[in-house]
């Protein structure tokens, strides 16, 4: 409904040239409500899925769109934020300098980028359409205006409109900044060259001063590869001599990192390590290390032939040779633990061809993270020797760097250093510190416009908070690295993130948008060059687990055997890493009711995880522990007792008693005492793991929940109907608080409850459990035999309803088709439901 000033809820307040300033009394705020031409249903439909695309857009030249509302009028407005400060024209009537101009075109080249990543353009891109704040930050508005139309080529030619008006005499005035004039009257013509990203790039270079600029790009040339004894004086050598000396040697210094001597060092070294896989992975190694080398050889030949100035691409190339040079030199001394990453570790160094003026809107932070030697070689270092797996040095460098970083003053080197910093406590244990960190890491990256980093802690905070069931604050972080990961080139990013929000969706229980996710964060890894293999396994993984939570279980057990043919082709028959994807394959095979087939693939990972990690690694425990679970389902139940208890003394030795892991053998524990009956000894390992992830993670995180979960059950299997009633009555009152009344991690807890209610005579109780639990299962998409399950226990219980006979009759034929359905889909005990199903329907079809 339109109010006599303001649409809907909004009260209307004044009309400016943009919109009307409206109130909203229910969240107390200001906003702007901006009139669109979306006057139909088409058109208003248009703008609605327009705005839910802005709204992933986290960018501060961009404001946030809060609602669309329609009038009586029919017309559709955009609630967005208010926009502070005064129009474009009113700015330049104060006579700004030529630095400030850019640097408010490179703010405004900035946003439409971050929009044209979310598949919007804005269409009429002028003077009108830019606000400017009193500290020159902008905001572009009516990005909504038109509800369809329009093209990214549009934005650009306005947008070059717009940047030589303001700047075209002076900028032709001043010889360093021609190329960047002509550039931009290039851009402004019909053709679909320059990029509004190569001209981004060129106006971060613009708005420096010389002095600073070159200075910044001479020090990282000369003094950071640490090939002359002592840095240059500002007196010593021209910009000039120092590019011209750069590309002079540059034989001498290729050949001082990688040459034959030295690849036979390496290889020596990774062979003398003596695991069983040192020969196929010091072959990918060198192969993947020789065609690095060379291309990035390549690659510095043909910059310094071209004479061009290329400040963003020359510094990216220095950092790709920093991290050549660090790995080399690390893989000269390697151990067993190194071994296992170098693989991986080497095509984490990407590929020089990311150093190209196409991928540059984003490597011009680069030459802000690599103002001085030390800055550089040690953010280079830290990813490097954490990608080696050698936490502690990693952590050390990092730390090195956030000192160095902080001391110069450049937030883009200082944002780099957290986020590693917090990857290398994270890698330590010391999960608090890394959030803390990760938190520090964002609002740097933020302040310093670093996007890659701003994607990248915030996709890491999304998943340490899904982690912890803190659903909803991990969904405000998905949307922070969604809106910045959408705004970088670099597709092993776009993977992590892509895989972060599948997790979050995976989390949420909402399985589709989870298998949606991996799969984009598969595309985006099969995307990289070189092929990082590590992300492929990773992301179909994630993808497998998403179609088992679904009910595609034949399908996820595919996916899973063509990540170990995957894993053993790049890797060896021996590597570690092949005995954790055989591992996920037993799991999905118990999941399908093939647990002594799985028994086989668990004995064959457990083999190869302890004779290259040795027996107390932690992936080769939680290997030992599945496989004796598997056991304890197959009928050796006491051996797979007694190898579980051997495997809690080693996992508290080795581990520590409050880790996680070892949190989680002790649980495993119990429920295989609970399976020999053995109830005393059950309950009690059972309520130590309890008490113990409580400390650890507190009284509402999924692991806590679940172990909760198979105490209670343990009790009610025990006939200590009290007990366990009143434990699931605490799970489920723990379960609402922490995820909502309607979340899926309620159904188990809801069938357990309905149970002990059954047991003792509390039919009502029962019913109403298994109703509320059907509902939710309802809302969800689950496996087709665990809503059967329900379908059947509610059909039995129904039963001695007389009015309600006949819905017991159809809930219990759904769920024989439910049955069916399953063991289609390669579900082996399906077929035991549905004969049980089967029998109770031939003495019950007639209510």
């Amino acid at each position: 409904m339109t109010t006599r000033s303001g649409v809907g809820r909004y009260v209307g307040i004044e009309h400016d040239g943009h919109g009307e300033i409206a109130f909203d009394p229910q969240l107390d705020r200001e906003v702007l409500l901006e009139r669109s031409d979306a006057v139909d249903a088409a058109g208003v439909s248009a703008l609605k899925g327009k705005s839910r695309a802005l709204a992933t857009v986290a960018h501060p030249s961009i404001m946030r769109v809060h609602d669309v509302v329609v009038g009586e009028d029919g017309v559709a407005r955009v609630v967005v934020e208010r926009p502070r400060g005064v129009t474009l024209v009113r700015w330049l009537e104060s006579r700004p300098t030529l630095a400030r101009r850019l640097g408010v075109l490179l703010a405004v080249a900035e946003g439409l980028l971050a929009v044209h990543s979310a598949g919007i353009v804005h269409g009429a891109v002028d003077d009108a359409a830019i606000m400017v704040d009193c500290d020159d930050g902008i905001r572009i508005i009516a990005l909504l205006r038109r509800a369809s139309g329009g093209s990214v080529e549009d934005d650009r030619r306005g947008f070059c409109a717009l940047a030589l008006g303001m700047s075209g005499d002076e900028l032709r005035r001043v010889p360093r900044h021609r190329a960047l004039l002509a550039a931009l009257r290039q851009a402004a013509g019909p053709g679909d060259t320059p990029t509004l990203a190569a001209l981004a790039v060129r106006l971060a270079a613009a708005k420096r001063s010389p002095r600073r600029l070159e200075a910044a790009l001479a020090l990282s040339a000369v003094a950071a590869l640490g090939w002359v004894a002592a840095r240059p004086t500002e007196h010593a050598l021209s910009p000039a001599e120092h590019a011209l000396s750069w590309c002079d040697d540059i034989e001498r210094r290729h050949h001082a990192v990688w040459n034959p001597e030295v690849r036979a060092q390496v290889r020596s070294s990774l062979l003398a390590t003596g695991v069983a896989y040192a020969e196929p992975a010091a072959d990918a190694v060198l192969a993947d290390l020789d065609a690095f080398a060379a291309r990035w050889h390549r690659l510095q030949l043909v910059r310094c032939s071209s004479g061009t100035e290329g400040g963003a691409v020359a510094v990216c190339l220095y950092r790709k040779f920093d991290g050549l040079r660090t790995l080399v030199d690390s893989l000269r001394t390697v151990d067993a633990e190194t071994i296992a990453h170098a693989v991986d570790a080497v095509v984490a160094l990407g590929s020089p061809d990311e150093c190209t003026e196409g991928g540059a809107a984003l490597l011009a932070i680069a030459a802000d993270a690599a103002l001085t030697e030390e800055i550089r070689t040690d953010l280079v270092a830290a990813e490097s020797l954490r990608e080696l797996g050698r936490y502690d040095e990693a952590r050390a460098a990092a730390e090195r760097a956030v000192a160095a970083a902080s001391a110069a003053g450049s937030d883009a080197a200082l944002a780099e250093a957290q986020c590693l910093l917090a990857q290398a406590m994270f890698a330590l244990g010391h999960e608090a510190d890394a959030e803390r960190l990760y938190h520090a890491s964002f609002t740097t990256a933020l302040a310093a416009g670093h996007d890659a980093v701003v994607a990248r802690a915030a996709a890491e905070l999304a998943l340490t908070l899904a982690r912890r069931g803190d659903l909803d604050a991990a969904e405000t972080w998905r949307e922070h690295a969604l809106g910045a990961g959408a705004r970088v080139l670099e597709p092993r990013l776009k993977g992590r993130v892509a895989a972060v929000s599948a997790r979050l969706s995976l989390e949420r229980a909402a399985f589709p948008d989870a298998i949606l996710g991996y799969g984009r964060a598969l595309e985006m890894a099969e995307q990289t060059e070189p092929l990082d293999v590590a992300a492929v396994l990773h992301a179909r993984q994630g993808l497998a687990i998403a179609h088992g939570r679904n009910g595609d279980l034949a399908f996820a057990l595919a996916l899973l055997e063509r990540n170990v043919d995957d894993t053993e082709a790049r890797y060896g028959a021996q590597h570690p890493d092949l005995g954790r994807q055989i591992n996920s394959v037993a799991t999905e095979l118990v999941a399908l009711g093939r647990t002594n087939d799985a028994v086989v693939q668990r004995r064959r990972g457990v083999d190869i995880l302890v004779r290259a990690l040795g027996s107390t690694h932690a992936d080769s425990l939680a290997a030992r522990g599945a496989l004796a679970t598997d056991l304890a389902q197959t009928g050796e139940r006491e051996p797979a007792r007694m190898e579980l208890r051997e495997l809690v003394a080693d996992a508290e030795v080795a581990l520590g008693r409050d880790d996680p892991r070892t949190i989680g053998h002790v649980a495993e524990l119990g429920m295989v005492e609970a399976l020999l009956d053995h109830t005393d000894d059950a309950i009690a390992h059972l309520a130590d793991a309890a008490a113990r992830a409580e400390s650890r993670f507190g009284p509402e995180h999924a692991d806590t929940l679940g172990i909760l979960t198979n105490l209670a059950a343990t009790h009610m299997f025990a006939e200590h109907h009290d007990e366990a009633r009143a434990r699931y009555d605490e799970i489920i009152a723990r379960t609402e608080r922490g995820y909502g009344a309607d979340h899926p991690r309620l159904v188990p807890v809801l069938l357990g409850a309905a149970r002990t209610r059954r047991e003792t005579d509390d039919r009502d109780g029962a019913i109403a459990m298994l109703e509320r639990a059907r509902t939710i299962m309802e809302a969800h998409v689950e496996r087709p035999d665990r809503i059967a399950t329900v379908d059947f226990d509610l059909a039995e219980l129904l039963w001695d309803r007389p009015a309600a006979r006949g819905r017991a009759v159809a809930l219990a034929r759904g769920a024989l088709v439910k049955y069916g359905d399953a063991h289609a889909r390669g579900l082996v005990s399906a077929a035991d439901s549905a004969e049980r199903v089967t029998q109770w329907l031939e003495t019950h079809a007639n209510p």
